[in-house]
């Protein structure tokens, strides 16, 4: 049996559902370290499973955040448009429909409330009174 270990932590991206709205272009992803927030995969904080599952609530309650694998966001990337950010450079995921259900799909754990994402044409939901 060998000592060497491998380096397969699966990483993932946080979603916010709560501030990413119907206005928004792009699904907003938060930054390393829990610092804000972002559009581009490439600037995007990379957790670990580890660091999600120690606070689930907090990473993926469903009605906050997500936590989706950063390959199954990857697979919905596409180019940032020219002039959108400072730079142009990387890739983000729009903010649709399918990429939504896609993504909620594939989160880490199902979340203790059911997600209801915002994007263009979604549903709006009766605000409670």
């Amino acid at each position: 049996m060998s000592n060497l270990m491998t380096d397969t932590t699966k990483e993932y991206f946080v979603l916010s559902v709560n501030h990413t709205t119907r206005e928004s272009r792009f699904i907003l992803l938060w930054n390393p370290n829990n610092a804000g927030y972002c559009n581009r995969l490439h600037v995007a904080g990379r957790y670990t499973e580890e660091q999600i599952r120690a606070r689930l609530n907090y990473y993926n309650n469903g009605c906050d955040t997500i936590a989706v694998p950063c390959e199954v966001l990857e697979s919905m990337k596409t180019a940032a448009p020219d002039g959108w950010f400072d730079t142009n450079e990387g890739h983000v995921v729009e903010n649709k429909r399918a990429n939504w259900l896609k993504a909620i799909k594939n989160v880490i754990s199902a979340p203790n409330y059911k997600p209801h994402p915002e994007y263009p044409r979604a549903r709006k939901l009766k605000e409670a009174v």
